[in-house]
């Protein structure tokens, strides 16, 4: 349908009695939106987008304006008197989606009567000398120029009601801007603010709702991956308990410390040692990587009472522990030596133990950090042991120590080096003495796994028979296929066997602890597997084969024993050893104790009685010297 002829053109502008008459004649033949969306698609073609968006209502509580391009123009009529000052107002209501239709109903049902051109000049005329009169619109908003005739129009029944609320100083809803104002805007300009709005309403809407589509998704992924991944777990945990089941039947003593959380840290223990298994048989990473890992345990706190810092003696890391409370002559010194069969544990594994000792008993702890095997292979554990203790009791004085009052202390394979450098240093003219050592249920001995002990705690937790064996072989680097010749006493020879007999012999142990003891049926000599294992019958690895000379010239010792360990022959074995030979001995033995109990020390709830037993006869030991 082809345009009126009374419709606007392109850059006509309508005044304010024009709108309604437009609107009637172009509904009226149908073609008003026609125009109108006619007028929008130039727009598009000729027009940049909007420098200055209006902003999105709710989003700010700053007031929108329109853009300065959309100022409103004055008519050829309009500009005919010079004298009417245009009115400026301060605000301008958000636009709405619905201005058109606003627009024309405002404008139909208050636009002002028609005026004769002389009538309408005298009407300005006379506005010219009224002050305030724009004050009569309060709904006016800044940045819009209005000619002064339409400032004296009376007020519509709407904004007389808030004009006369305001003047009483009841609360008031804000008003929008009047419809005169817009009637200076061309019919084009406002259905493109209407229609950028609406299209800038439904691409936020649309976004948001995306958004959540999206965000629903995200979290179905997740839960499912989760899901995933503890089926995984799962199954995985099954198929390596199911491949090695027996190593889970392990036997919990029922006088043993707390039996329940004893059996859960095994099967946690023994899980994690499958775990290691298998990612190294498919060459992932080596078993003692991740093994390190769990022995290391947490790190400590800090600690006020202490002063705590690292250093190295003759290459070896050490850590020093030193009481901060001054003293008034030269404080005991301790060396201690930390467990793990020379391939686990470190100066943190121990860091609560070591930290105990130096506050409860005022001494200076030196704890060593030897190197591990098998990057360092055996002996250099046992050297630098030696080394870090010839240092520091050289340099003792350094650290407001007595050389004449240092002991040594070791638990496990700590208590193994322990003994090993005090047989060392026996013939050691160079330095002062040692005043004591304390042996925690050390391994003394590899020539006989068919103690009363073994026999008893065979299949104890963590540390079984079996274990033992296969630990010693990976310690040395060797062969694990020798695990059964070497249980077994196949790699002693006889005469080896005569020769110690004195010294390793169930005959030599206590009745009290042989109850249930069967003799083991002699097995033959493998001469191959005692070549391969010749470190076994060396004094660094086995103390208690040291010679009569030597053990007779070892300083006091302390050895702390478990009831359910299966390490704990050899130090009753040592402690016989020892008074034969005029040695002076305390012993302490852990009824309910076992094996590797002292790593649980300083853990509180997740400790054991036996634990923080051990650690007080330790300090009342060190105390004595």
């Amino acid at each position: 349908m082809a345009a009126d002829a009374s419709a606007p053109t392109r850059d006509e502008h309508i005044l304010p009695g024009q709108v309604s008459e437009l609107g009637r004649q172009h509904h009226a033949h149908g073609s008003f939106h026609h125009q109108i969306n006619h007028l929008h698609r130039e727009k598009q073609q000729r027009a940049q987008p909007f420098p200055n968006h209006p902003r999105v209502p709710g989003k700010s509580g700053r007031q929108n304006s329109l853009p300065t391009r959309h100022k409103t123009k004055l008519t050829e009529k309009e500009n005919q008197y010079p004298s009417c000052t245009p009115r400026r107002v301060t605000s301008l209501r958000p636009p709405s989606k619905t201005w058109g239709q606003e627009i024309l109903g405002l404008e139909q049902s208050f636009s002002p009567p028609k005026k004769t051109g002389a009538e309408a000049d005298a009407g300005c005329r006379a506005a010219a000398c009224e002050p305030g009169l724009a004050a009569c619109r309060p709904g006016l908003a800044a940045g819009t120029e209005l000619p002064c005739h339409r400032a004296r129009q009376p007020l519509p029944p709407p904004e007389r009601a808030h004009a006369r609320k305001k003047e009483e100083g009841q609360s008031v809803r804000q008003l929008g801007p009047p419809a005169g104002l817009f009637a200076l805007l061309s019919v084009r300009q406002i259905y493109l603010e209407a229609v950028k709005n609406s299209s800038y309403y439904i691409v936020q809407m649309y976004k948001s709702k995306k958004q959540k589509q999206a965000y629903s998704k995200t979290e179905v992924t997740v839960s499912c991956l989760y899901m995933v991944k503890r089926i995984l777990v799962a199954f995985v945990l099954l198929v390596l308990i199911a491949m090695d089941y027996n190593s889970f039947k392990a036997e919990i003593p029922p006088d043993v410390d707390h039996p329940s959380k004893l059996r859960f840290y095994h099967c946690v223990y023994t899980l994690m040692e499958i775990l290691a298994k298998n990612l190294e048989s498919l060459g992932i990473f080596e078993e003692h990587i991740l093994m390190r890992l769990i022995t290391d345990g947490l790190p400590a706190c800090r600690d006020s009472k202490l002063f705590i810092k690292d250093l190295h003696f003759d290459e070896v890391p050490v850590r020093i522990y030193l009481p901060r409370v001054p003293s008034a002559s030269k404080r005991r010194g301790v060396i201690f030596f930390h467990g793990g069969c020379g391939m686990f544990g470190s100066i943190r594994s121990h860091e609560r133990i070591c930290r105990c000792i130096a506050r409860k008993s005022d001494s200076v702890v030196v704890s060593v950090g030897y190197h591990l095997s098998p990057e360092h292979k055996y002996p250099s554990q046992n050297l630098d042991c030696l080394a870090a203790t010839v240092h520091f009791m050289k340099t003792a004085e350094n650290y407001g120590v007595d050389p004449g009052r240092i002991i040594v202390c070791g638990d496990s394979a700590g208590g193994t080096f322990t003994a090993s450098v005090c047989q060392e240093l026996v013939n050691r003219r160079d330095i002062p003495k040692i005043c004591a050592q304390v042996l925690i249920y050390p391994l003394l001995q590899a020539l006989n796994f068919n103690l009363p002990s073994h026999q008893k705690n065979a299949f104890v937790a963590f540390l079984s028979r079996e274990r033992t064996v296969r630990f010693i072989l990976k310690y040395l680097k060797k062969d694990c296929s020798m695990k059964e010749a070497i249980l077994a006493g196949s790699h002693v020879p006889e005469s080896m066997n005569l020769k110690y007999r004195k010294w390793i012999n169930p005959d030599l142990i206590p009745e009290i602890f042989k109850l249930g003891y069967k003799p083991p049926l002699p097995t033959s000599f493998l001469p191959q597997v005692h070549e391969e294992a010749k470190e076994l019958f060396n004094t660094r690895f086995s103390p208690l084969l040291a010679e009569d000379a030597v053990v007779c010239c070892l300083p006091d010792t302390c050895i702390i024993t478990c009831e359910h360990d299966v390490l704990r022959d050899d130090g009753l074995l040592y402690k016989k050893r020892l008074e034969d030979n005029n040695v002076k001995v305390t012993w302490y033995h852990m009824k309910e104790g076992f094996h590797c109990a002292l790593a649980f020390f300083g853990y509180g709830i997740f400790s054991f009685p036996s634990s923080s037993k051990m650690v007080n006869y330790t300090v009342n030991f060190i105390k004595g010297y």
